[in-house]
C-alpha cells in the first residue's frame, strides 16, 4: 500500500483553546459537524450491487457490475473502471462537464483501488457506475462512499471500506467539516479506510496553509473513522438481514 497515508493524530496544546462548536454555519452546525446522512445498500435489482447515499442535499446513486471476464478490447489492462456523471447545469459548459466527470471518475477510482484485491481477480474487470441526483456539495466524497457500499453488496473482496468526507475553511481559516456548496471554497478531499486507518487518496482544491491542510486532513479522517465508518456499517448489516 505505498499509497496510503497514515495519520499521525496531534497531541492537545492545553494552552490553546478549542474552538468555538457553533461558528454561524448557514444550517446552524458546529464547524465539526455533518449534514444528515442516509445510507442504503442494494437498491438497484439489475446491478451486481448498489446503494445510495445522502449527504445532506447531495444525493448519490450507484452501481456495480462484474468482476467481467469478457472486457472489452480499449478498456483491457484496466481492473476497476470508475465512472460518474453530475448533474447538467445552465453555467457549465458540456465540455467542461465531460472533463470534470472524467477527473472525478478517476480519483473516484484512485481512492477505491488500494481497498479492492484487485489481484485475486485477473482478466477481470469491475465497473463503478456513479450518478449524483442532486448537489450541494461534497459531490465526489458521497461517491465515493456510495461506490464503496455498493461494491460490498456486490460481494467484491475488499480488505476496507473506504468512506470519504470533505473539509473547507472560511475567510478566518476556521476549518469547516463536509462544507456545502454556499461553504465551498478551498477544501480538502480525504478518502479513508476507517479499520485500518489508512487514507486512501486527499485531494485539495484552491490556495490552503499546509498547518490548515494538516488541521483539514486530521478532521476528515476523524469524520470517517467515526460518523461515516458507523453509518456505513449499519447500511450493511441491514442489508444482510434484510436479504
Amino acid at each position: 500500500m505505498q499509497n496510503c497515508y497514515f495519520p499521525q493524530r496531534k497531541s492537545a496544546d492545553p494552552t490553546v483553546a478549542p474552538p468555538a462548536k457553533t461558528i454561524g454555519r448557514p444550517d446552524a452546525r458546529g464547524f465539526d459537524e455533518f449534514r444528515p446522512c442516509f445510507m442504503r445498500c442494494g437498491v438497484l435489482s439489475k446491478a451486481a450491487g448498489s446503494a445510495y447515499v445522502e449527504f445532506g442535499r447531495t444525493r448519490v446513486v450507484c452501481a456495480v457490475y462484474g468482476p467481467r471476464a469478457e472486457v472489452p478490447t480499449k478498456q483491457r489492462g484496466q481492473p476497476l473502471l470508475c465512472e460518474i456523471k453530475l448533474p447538467s447545469s445552465s453555467t457549465t459548459l458540456d465540455a467542461s462537464m465531460n472533463d470534470l466527470e472524467l477527473e472525478y471518475g478517476n480519483l473516484m477510482r484512485q481512492a477505491l483501488a488500494p481497498a479492492i484485491l484487485l489481484e485475486k481477480l485477473p482478466k477481470c474487470q469491475i465497473s463503478v457506475h456513479a450518478v449524483v441526483l442532486e448537489s450541494d456539495g461534497g459531490d465526489l466524497s458521497a461517491a465515493i462512499t456510495c461506490a464503496s457500499l455498493a461494491l460490498v453488496d456486490a460481494g467484491v473482496e475488499m480488505i476496507d471500506v473506504v468512506a470519504a468526507c470533505s473539509a473547507g475553511h472560511t475567510a478566518e481559516g476556521i476549518i469547516l467539516l463536509d462544507p456545502t456548496t454556499p461553504e465551498a471554497g478551498g477544501n480538502i478531499m480525504v478518502a479513508f479506510m476507517p479499520a485500518r486507518g489508512q487514507i486512501t487518496h486527499v485531494m485539495q482544491k484552491g490556495g490552503m496553509a499546509y498547518s490548515k491542510v494538516q488541521e483539514a486532513i486530521e478532521l476528515c479522517s476523524d469524520g470517517c473513522a467515526g460518523v461515516l465508518s458507523t453509518m456505513m456499517r449499519t447500511a450493511i448489516v441491514d442489508s444482510l438481514r434484510s436479504s
